[in-house]
C-alpha cells in the first residue's frame, strides 16, 4: 500500500503546472524567464499574480490530493497508523515529485506550495502557524524565499512543541520524520536564495510585481547595476540587476566561445545553485555587461573571471534582445588559447572540449540540455562560419 501511494504521489507531484501554464500563455518555456523556476513565485513574477495564484493552488492540490487519498481511500479495517504512514509517504513523494519531476528531467520547483497541500491534510494546526510565520516574515522583509524558509522552520518547531515526548510513538513517528525531512529539503532547495540573502544580492527579485513601473528601487550595497536599453540598444536608464530581471527590461550580455588550436570548443555546465538555467551546458564564458561597461570589456572580464584565461578576443556576431536571450542584447566573441583552464567553482560545475560539429549534433538532439541563449548564439555562429 505504501509503495503504491509513493508512486501515485510522485507522479501527481511531478505534474508541472507552472511549465504548462507558461506554454499556454507565453507560448514559451517559463524557465526561459525570471529565475528559471516553474513555481508560483516565478510564474507570478513573469505572467502576473493571477497566474501565479493559479499555479499556487494547483501545486498545493498536487500535495493535498495524494495525501488525502492515502489517508481516506482505504477500508476502515486498515490499521489507522498504517493510514498515517501511507499518507506521509505519499505526501513526501508528492513534494519530491514537484522538486524533481521526471517530465522535466528533474528540473522542478522548490516544493513550498506542494508542501502546503500535504500539511493541510497531515497537520492543519501547524499549517496555520507556519502560514502566520510566512506572512509576518513577508511583511517585514518582502522576500518570498526568506518567508518560505521561515514557514518551513516554524512548521517543524511547532510540530515538536505540540507532540513533545510522543513524537516517536507508533502512530506519530512517520509524521516526525516528515516534520524534520521536509523543512530541511525545502531549505536545501532554497540554498541559492540563502546565498543571495547573505551576500546582500537577493533584494528585489522576490519583491516586485512584473507590472510595477516607475518605482525607485534601492539596491543593496553588493548588487550589480545594469544599463537598461531601448530597442536600438541605446542606454535609457540604470537599474539594479534584480529589478531589471523582475521587470524583464532590455539589457546587455556577452558570450565567449573559447577554442583550442586543435579546433575544439569549450562548453561549461552551469552550477546547480544558479537561479537561471542551472545544470545546463552553455558557452565557454558568459555574463552581463555592467552599467557603464562596453561589450568588449565585459567579455574580457568574464573570460578571466570564469575561466582564468587571458586571450585576444574577436567580435563574432550580435543577437538582438529576445525571449531566448532573457531580453538581453548579446554580443558573441571568440578566442583561441591552449593555456590551462581555472574554472570558477561558484559558476561552473564541469567543463568539456567538443568539436563544433559534435556540439551541433547534441544541440539538435538534446536542446533542453543547453541554455536558450547558447542555442541561439551557436546556431547563428554555425550559420556564418
Amino acid at each position: 500500500m505504501i509503495a503504491l501511494n509513493c508512486v501515485i504521489g510522485f507522479l501527481i507531484g511531478g505534474i508541472p503546472f507552472g511549465f504548462i501554464l507558461g506554454r499556454l500563455v507565453l507560448k514559451d518555456d517559463i524557465r526561459n524567464f525570471g529565475s528559471g523556476n516553474i513555481g508560483a513565485t516565478n510564474v507570478g513574477r513573469v505572467l502576473g499574480w493571477k497566474y501565479g495564484g493559479l499555479v499556487l493552488l494547483l501545486d498545493a492540490a498536487k500535495g493535498f490530493l495524494p495525501t488525502w487519498l492515502a489517508q481516506n481511500a482505504f477500508a476502515a479495517s486498515v490499521d489507522p497508523s498504517a493510514r498515517v504512514h501511507a499518507a506521509v509517504a505519499a505526501g513526501i513523494c508528492a513534494i519530491v515529485g514537484h522538486m524533481y519531476p521526471i517530465w522535466l528531467r528533474l528540473r522542478g520547483g522548490k516544493g513550498v506550495a506542494t508542501a502546503v497541500g500535504v500539511v493541510a491534510v497531515l497537520a492543519p494546526a501547524e499549517l496555520r502557524i507556519a502560514l502566520a510565520a510566512f506572512l509576518i516574515t513577508l511583511g517585514l522583509f518582502r522576500i518570498v524565499a526568506l518567508s518560505s524558509i521561515s514557514a518551513a522552520m516554524t512548521f517543524g518547531v511547532s510540530y515538536f512543541v505540540r507532540t513533545g515526548s510522543s513524537a516517536f510513538d507508533g502512530e506519530s513517528w512517520s509524521l516526525t520524520v516528515f516534520a524534520v525531512a521536509v523543512p530541511l529539503l525545502i531549505i536545501w532547495r532554497h540554498r541559492s536564495n540563502i546565498a543571495g540573502i547573505v551576500s546582500g544580492r537577493h533584494v528585489t527579485a522576490d519583491r516586485l510585481s512584473p507590472h510595477d513601473s516607475g518605482t525607485d528601487v534601492v539596491p543593496s550595497v553588493a548588487e550589480e547595476m545594469f544599463d537598461v536599453v531601448d530597442e536600438q540598444d541605446r542606454v535609457i536608464d540604470t537599474r539594479p540587476r534584480s529589478y531589471v530581471h523582475a521587470q524583464r527590461l532590455r539589457h546587455r550580455a556577452v558570450h565567449v566561445f573559447l577554442f583550442r588550436t586543435d579546433g575544439s570548443m569549450l562548453i561549461h555546465l552551469r552550477h546547480p545553485d544558479k537561479e537561471e538555467f542551472p545544470n545546463v551546458w552553455t558557452s565557454s564564458a558568459s555574463g552581463h555587461v555592467s552599467a557603464g561597461e562596453d561589450y568588449s570589456a565585459a567579455a574580457v572580464r568574464e573570460l578571466r573571471e570564469e575561466l582564468g584565461v587571458q586571450a585576444d578576443l574577436n567580435r563574432s556576431l550580435r543577437v538582438a534582445a529576445c525571449p531566448e536571450t532573457s531580453n538581453e542584447f548579446t554580443e558573441l566573441f571568440t578566442a583561441c588559447s591552449d593555456e590551462p583552464i581555472r574554472a570558477d567553482p561558484q559558476e561552473i560545475s564541469d567543463i568539456r572540449w567538443v568539436r563544433p560539429e559534435d556540439a551541433e549534433t547534441e544541440v539538435s538532439s538534446q536542446p533542453e540540455c543547453f541554455s536558450p541563449a547558447f542555442r541561439v548564439l551557436f546556431r547563428e555562429f554555425r550559420r556564418v562560419t
